[in-house]
Parts: structure tokens; C-alpha cells; sequence
């Protein structure tokens, strides 16, 4: 192996090149310091919500707590993520059906009622094969953004309906494995999401693996691209990542934003941002009725993910522009594009 460093300069370009080609087969993860690449995050256990009330019922990751007190009578019915506060004193009744990303608190006193409804617009998948370090960063961006979200495991997704995931607006999918994501959730599930955004109109932002994963991929991926599947950016032959690259946009300038195996996304969609060589870094476009974000590059990550690496953008304007990216994917909005 130590031969190949004294080959002469045009053979050595050749030889990455070669390695370059094979991995557009084989690469389809986005790795994070000190990770071994491929290798997907555990994703961390959600628990399962126990339920006391009488005369309820609860499904997925339903949260109900009813407190009667008098004549009330209380009946909730739940699935999916919602969660229900009941509270009736007095000959007041209620009844309270929750589904999928609604959360309803209810009071009532004497003979008057009072329904408050809250819809929760994102859905964050962090199941077998996300990075966790991956999803806790687009956690941090949703709340600086004052989003709401819910997040699903690799279980709680094979087990929910395209109805339940069509009352979310917007499904993220971070960093990781592609192919381990893929490959852990059923064909069924696949086919709900797809279904969900592209006659439902949910959005989806995919986020490196994510982005692998919403293309056309025989490792049971979204195909929401009409066939379109994406290769890995092989940073013009120079080798792979993580590393700072340089992104271009209309309206931003250019940025150094950290990137790590992710796809480049030609022949698909708009352009938002390209790499150096000039493929897609970033691209926006519908799918069906629903809306989609695809990004090959991680500008949610953090200043620990820079360990040993040199950029000249700083952190927050990185997670700012990962801000504008999750904007855009949960109003359906365009960024400018070349």
C-alpha cells in the first residue's frame, strides 16, 4: 500500500478517481467525528406512554390524563403522537379524539367548555441509522426557530399510517445511513411516506443520508424523484470526508459548511447551492403535491464537529442558513436558485 503514494501525479489522480467511481455504489452515509463511516447510530429508545384513565385508548405514542371529579364524564380516544389534558368538574362532558401531530387540552368548569387545539408541524425521524449527534443538532435548529416537533423511531414510523403522517406538514430525515435506514423500515412504511408527500402534501427535508434516502435507491428509498438517484460529491477527485467545502448560493455568497460522504444531486429539482465543482449541493422542487429540500452537506452541525478542520464561515451563520433550509421545507416556499 505504501507503493501507491510514489506513483507518478497522473496515475495517482487516476487511481482516486477509480475509488471515486466505486464509491458512488458503495458510500451512501454521512459520518461524524470520530465515527467509523457506515457504521449507523443506535437510535435512542422512545418510550411508550402508560396510560391510568378509565374508558381510554391509546395508540403509538398517545399520552392521555383525564381528572373527573362530580358527574363528568370523560371519553379520549388517541393515535399516533397526540397527547390530551382533560380536566371537568361539575355536570360538564367531554369527549377528545386526537390524531397524529394534534395535542388537545380541554377544561371545563360547571357548564362551560373550553377546547384549546395545538398542531405539531414536524416530524423528526431518529431511528436505526440516524447519527444520534445528527438529530440532537436539528433539535437545537427546530427550537431556535420555535418549531414544534415530534420525533419517531424506526418502530413507531413502520407502525404509522399515511393518514397519521399526513397531519404533519413536514418529515425530517438527518444524517446517517441511508441503506441502514432504508433497510430497517418496512416497504409498507416507505410507501406511506412517499405516498403522504407526494398526494398528500407533506414536505420533506433530507439532510445527507436523508437526501440519499428521499432519491430512487434499491435499498428501499422514498424515489421521491421520479427515478432519480444520486451520486456521493467526490470533491473533484481530492478525496472524501469530513471536511470544510466550500458552498456557493445565489443569495448568500459563498459559505464554508461542513460535509461528510454526502450526495450531490444532479438532474433534479432547482438548484439552491452548488459545490465547487459546480454539482448541486442543495435542491428544492416538488414532489407530487408535496414539497422537497434535499441538502448533501450538514450546515446544522456544531462547532465540536470542526475539531482539526479550517473554515472561514462561522458556526452560527452555518445553523442560520440551516434555519432558512427548514423554513423553507415546512412553508413550501423557494429559495433562490440558479
Amino acid at each position: 500500500m505504501l507503493s501507491f503514494f510514489f506513483f507518478p501525479r497522473r496515475l495517482h489522480r487516476v487511481v482516486i478517481l477509480g475509488l471515486t467511481a466505486l464509491m458512488s455504489i458503495t458510500l451512501t452515509a454521512c459520518g461524524t467525528p470520530g465515527s467509523t463511516l457506515g457504521t449507523p447510530a443506535k437510535a435512542l429508545p422512545v418510550p411508550l406512554p402508560v396510560s391510568t384513565t378509565t374508558g381510554s385508548t391509546t395508540s403509538g405514542s398517545a399520552t392521555t390524563t383525564s381528572t373527573t371529579s362530580g358527574s363528568a364524564t370523560t371519553t379520549s380516544t388517541n393515535t399516533g403522537s397526540a397527547t390530551t389534558t382533560s380536566t371537568n368538574t361539575g355536570s360538564a362532558t367531554t369527549t377528545s379524539t386526537n390524531t397524529g401531530s394534534t395535542a388537545t387540552t380541554s377544561t371545563n368548569t360547571g357548564s362551560t367548555a373550553t377546547t384549546t387545539t395545538t398542531t405539531v408541524p414536524v416530524l423528526l425521524f431518529n431511528g436505526t441509522g440516524t447519527l444520534a449527534g445528527d438529530v440532537s443538532n436539528v433539535e437545537t435548529i427546530l427550537s431556535a426557530k420555535g418549531l414544534r416537533y415530534s420525533t419517531a423511531n424506526t418502530a413507531q414510523m413502520n407502525a404509522m399510517s399515511e393518514s397519521t403522517l399526513r397531519s404533519f406538514k413536514l418529515l425530517i430525515v438527518p444524517g446517517g445511513n441511508s441503506i441502514t435506514i432504508g433497510n430497517y423500515l418496512t416497504r409498507t412504511a416507505t410507501a406511506n411516506i412517499h405516498n403522504a408527500i407526494v398526494y398528500g402534501g407533506m414536505h420533506y427535508l433530507g439532510i445527507c443520508a436523508g437526501g440519499f434516502f428521499g432519491g430512487y435507491s434499491i435499498y428501499n428509498g422514498l424515489n421521491l424523484t421520479n427515478g432519480v438517484w444520486f451520486n456521493v460529491y467526490a470533491d473533484q477527485g481530492l478525496g472524501i470526508g469530513p471536511e470544510a467545502v466550500e458552498i456557493s448560493t445565489p443569495s448568500s455568497g459563498r459559505m464554508d459548511q461542513y460535509w461528510a460522504d454526502g450526495p450531490q444531486f444532479s438532474h433534479w429539482g432547482s438548484i439552491v447551492a452548488k459545490y465547487p465543482d459546480g454539482t448541486p449541493a442543495v435542491v428544492e422542487g416538488q414532489s407530487g403535491i408535496g414539497w422537497v429540500i434535499l441538502v448533501g452537506f450538514h450546515p446544522e452541525a456544531t462547532a465540536s464537529w470542526r475539531y482539526g478542520m479550517t473554515f472561514t464561515t462561522s458556526v452560527p451563520v452555518d445553523n442560520a442558513y440551516a434555519g432558512t433550509l427548514a423554513m423553507a421545507a415546512l412553508n413550501g416556499t423557494w429559495l433562490p436558485h440558479y
